[in-house]
């Protein structure tokens, strides 16, 4: 495996061919690592002759931090001094290796890119920071079995027992392994019913490997770990698969994990049976209809939608909404629909609107720079505009912006709007109030003191 080094910047080799896939830039929406290994966030990108601007940021909570902000006509990148020994970053997929991994790093990892047109593309994934498994060995509960009376435990040497992916897609089987000082065999098999495909034996002492060849372009292989990456998915790779470890003792570690390959979920859209309703009069079917493989939930605003059995009633398969003698308190709105899978789903929005800030102060030292994060849940991803004292600020549709050399002037009420364009929906956040003093001004402070209904003012010199 070619792995990347810490700090090293990849320059594309040869003119790339292809595109970036719809929907999420990101390959995977949730990923696991372990502590002191590293860890890949791949992305869907093949071409990229329109992007300008490329960021990752990580989002622990309420955080918001900057990874890296690349400058793609340019070719300058800015990375946070936090990162610079721990990340590496491929120019030409925009893919980001981060390790090695500490427990801190769990969270929510986010790649924006604006291209010339001022278009943006947002994907998200989620990092689960696992503790590393070392010195394994094989144990039995029992010396010695007893046929048709005892009952043996082994361990299994993968992560997951059941993962699910989407055609099209890639999937990594990951293992516990960290340490193979005694490995002799190795095997990858896949069983499908009464069929078992073999897919990989490797030898390792003497670095042997033998790949099945309807398998030999579709997998990557760690010779480590002894990972398995099987991609691009069709619907037919959807069954179990068996890692099978022998030691130079004779012993045998198993592990089998169930691989379930589901259907991306596209064109969702709610049609009704009436242009227009009449109270206690009429009844309204709407239906909701998607393409894919997936579950439906319908929300009244934001409030899940209750159906109480009678009036109002949901079809087997959930996607069939029926309201008799249909009322104005029964649908307030908007109603939603979802559908989605465990992977992937097929929502409205935007909701959730907020903004952050690189600092938690209330004034801002005049000449020094500000940072602003505008986040939304939306899918498809929203767009976005920053509004300065509720007017559009030029130019400015990216999740973050920075105003360096900050000036009085720029003191004021910053707002972002989140646009969906399949629902054509706009949300506004809550206002960030943004202050800007010169070092001579003196900041005043009041607090309000409840208990003796009157206000405390102090005087202090901030600067």
């Amino acid at each position: 495996m070619n792995e990347w080094q810490p700090g090293e910047t990849r320059e594309p080799t040869a003119p790339p061919a292809g595109c970036y896939s719809e929907g999420s830039l990101l390959l995977n929406n949730k990923i696991n690592g372990v502590i002191g290994k590293y860890v890949t966030f791949k992305t869907t990108i093949t071409l990229t002759p329109n992007f300008v601007i490329v960021t990752w940021n990580f989002n622990k909570g309420s955080e918001i931090a900057p990874i890296l902000t690349s400058i793609v006509p340019s070719n300058t990148d800015n990375v946070d001094e936090k990162y610079a020994s721990r990340i590496s970053y491929n120019k030409t997929t925009f893919e980001l290796q981060l390790g090695p991994l500490v427990k801190e790093d769990g969270g929510e990892y986010t790649l924006t890119i604006v291209t010339d047109k001022g278009q943006q593309l947002t994907g998200q994934v989620d990092l689960e920071v696992l503790e590393p498994v070392t010195d394994i060995m094989i144990s039995s509960n029992l010396p010695e079995a007893v046929e048709f009376n005892n009952t043996v435990h082994l361990t299994s040497p993968l992560l997951n027992n059941k993962i699910n992916s989407v055609i099209g897609k890639y999937v990594t089987f990951k293992t516990t392994i960290t340490l193979t000082p005694n490995f002799v065999i190795v095997t990858w098999n896949f069983n499908k019913g009464s069929e078992i495909a073999p897919i990989l034996t490797s030898i390792v002492p003497s670095n042997t490997d033998n790949v099945d060849e309807k398998y030999a372009s579709r997998i990557s292989y760690n010779k480590t770990t002894f990972e398995l990456q099987l991609g691009p998915l069709v619907k037919e790779d959807g069954g179990e698969y068996t890692l099978t470890i022998v030691t130079d003792k004779g012993q045998q570690l198993t592990g089998q994990v169930d691989l379930e390959v589901l259907e991306p979920v596209t064109d969702i859209m709610i049609s009704s049976n009436l242009p227009e309703a009449v109270e206690f009069n009429s009844t309204v079917v709407l239906t909701c209809s998607a393409k894919g493989s997936f579950t439906y939930k319908w929300k009244s605003g934001s409030v899940p939608l209750v159906v109480d059995g009678t009036r109002m009633k949901l079809n087997q398969v959930g996607n069939v909404l029926t309201v008799a003698e249909v009322r104005r308190t029964d649908l307030q709105g908007p109603i939603y629909c979802t559908a989605e899978n465990a992977l992937k789903s097929g929502r409205n929005g935007p909701k959730k609107v907020s903004i952050t800030q690189n600092t938690t102060d209330s004034f801002i030292k005049k000449g020094s720079y500000l940072t602003l994060a505008c986040s939304a849940q939306s899918d498809p991803p929203a767009q976005f505009q920053w509004m300065f004292n509720g007017q559009e600020m030029p130019q400015k549709t990216t999740v973050n912006i920075t105003l360096t050399n900050v000036q009085e002037i720029n003191s004021g009420n910053y707002s972002c709007v989140a646009y969906n364009a399949k629902t054509k929906r706009y949300v506004t956040s809550p206002v960030a109030v943004v202050s800007v003093l010169g070092k001579s001004k003196v900041m005043y402070r009041c607090f309000e003191c409840k208990r003796k209904f009157h206000q405390l003012c102090t005087v202090q010199n901030s600067f």
